[in-house]
């Protein structure tokens, strides 16, 4: 697994809390950047959990969220982005599929009081991701722009696992941020995917 890597990409759901930080900690020896998926946060506080994530990695393993890492000439901007439910045009009706059918609602924990995670939580977290990401995205760069977000940027790469508005829950409408950059790379489908769109390419790789 170690193999002869220049670079490894996690985007997400690789383990609960600092268990994928821990396991990547000894399997690679080069750069690591790791994006945390819904999963990682699962029996743990959505903010804490990200803390914890971050001491436990070692110097070559990079856990970002809405931060940026430069490489070999590339950014790469990234985030776990969360979704804001509207990608399937209802956003009351698609929160209240997901609350009412995903575990992410039920094992993740936010605020002070360590409650339950809710929707409106999510739209919030979703809402700055989109502007930070906007504004890097605005910025010139002598050099490649890559994105890496856990969900998936757009529905139709989503494939058809999930019915109706609770494919909403999986990916965002981000369209007008496709042509700014040259690859994205996700993991919330937990399906293949290498596709382009427009100039973007746009790739998951789940491996199990």
């Amino acid at each position: 697994m170690s193999g002869d890597y220049d670079l490894v990409v996690l985007a997400g759901d690789i383990d609960v809390k600092a268990r994928g930080v821990a396991w990547a900690n000894g399997v690679f020896a080069c750069p690591v950047i790791y994006v945390s998926g819904n999963h990682e946060f699962y029996g743990g506080h959505i903010d804490s959990t990200h803390r914890k994530m971050k001491d436990a990695a070692s110097v070559h393993v990079h856990v970002l969220e809405n931060e940026m890492f430069v490489w070999n000439q590339t950014r790469f901007l990234c985030a776990t982005a969360w979704t804001d439910f509207s990608s399937t045009g209802s956003v009351a009706v698609a929160s209240q599929t997901a609350w009412a059918w995903m575990n992410d609602f039920r094992f993740i924990r936010t605020g002070e009081n360590y409650r339950r995670l809710r929707p409106s939580d999510l739209v919030s977290r979703n809402h700055a991701t989109f502007a930070r990401l906007t504004k890097e995205l605005d910025k010139p760069f002598e050099g490649k722009t890559v994105v890496v977000k856990h969900h998936a940027p757009v529905l139709e790469v989503v494939g058809d696992k999930h019915d109706g508005h609770l494919s909403a829950a999986y990916a965002n409408s981000w369209y007008t941020l496709l042509e700014k950059a040259d690859l994205r790379i996700f993991g919330q489908a937990h399906r293949a995917v290498d596709v382009t769109l427009g100039r973007c390419r746009v790739v998951s790789n789940p491996h199990g």
